[in-house]
């Protein structure tokens, strides 16, 4: 298992280089298989990676080469300043990779954002409840834009209805309309007894990042943070990488 306090961006530096250890090395795959974002994250940390690889691996090539033109009587050291030049480059480039891109509110936003699990799924036979059930195929479709259009009918006749409300938020999230989110997750924040507290607040953050406002993202996370919980973990990554 992954270990609590570890940030995303060194387990997939770890995963890349191969330096997990087998239980983490499973865990870590399913989560790959559970999240797509996840997934495209490690790929493009690889692809980087042999990227600058190749691309310093090239640029000591051509200047040993004219190193030779020129000195053709050089000594060894003279090659393995060079080299020892050029890795550090290369260390330098990667290291500003993973501190900037990784830690960037869009990147983040993308690494972490996967719909909430659909726990208001209708049993009753109510045209209410029918059109819920509508709204939610629609979301568990990933088709955001049609999920909207039936939660907005639902919640012109259920303005109280936080999680009708709550799950409109995470679609206008899922369709890049984040001050829209916005505005429905401080709506199921403000509303009591409901069963989406923690996920509004989380979500919220995620819309704060997606609208590269950081500080106020970190607030809510912070409120993530102090709870318990697969999210609570999730948001001290984030902190952690801001």
């Amino acid at each position: 298992m992954s270990k609590p306090g570890e940030s995303r961006r060194d387990q997939i530096d770890q995963y890349v280089n191969e330096q997990m250890e087998a239980g983490e090395l499973a865990d870590f795959e399913q989560r790959m298989r559970e999240n797509v974002a996840l997934a495209e994250s490690v790929h493009l940390h690889r692809d980087v990676q042999k990227g600058m690889e190749y691309y310093f691996l090239q640029g000591l090539k051509q200047d040993l080469i004219r190193s030779d033109a020129k000195k053709p009587k050089s000594k060894l050291p003279t090659y393995l300043a060079i080299a020892a030049t050029v890795l550090i480059m290369a260390g330098a480039g990667l290291t500003y990779y993973l501190e900037y891109e990784n830690r960037s509110p869009e990147t983040l936003f993308t690494a972490y954002f996967e719909p909430y699990p659909n726990i208001i799924a209708p049993v009753q036979r109510s045209a209410s409840g029918q059109q819920a059930g509508e709204a939610m195929q629609f979301y568990e479709a990933g088709q955001y834009a049609q999920a909207i259009t039936v939660f907005d009918r639902l919640i012109s006749q259920e303005p109280e209805n936080a999680g009708l409300t709550f799950y409109r938020g995470v679609c206008y999230l899922g369709n890049n309309q984040p001050e829209k989110a916005a505005t429905d997750f401080q709506t199921v924040i403000q509303s009591e007894d409901n069963p989406f507290l923690q996920a509004s607040h989380w979500y919220l953050g995620l819309s704060y990042l997606k609208l590269s406002h950081t500080e106020e993202a970190k607030k809510h996370l912070a409120k993530v943070r102090a709870t318990e919980g697969k999210l609570a973990d999730e948001a001290a990554e984030i902190l952690s990488d801001i």
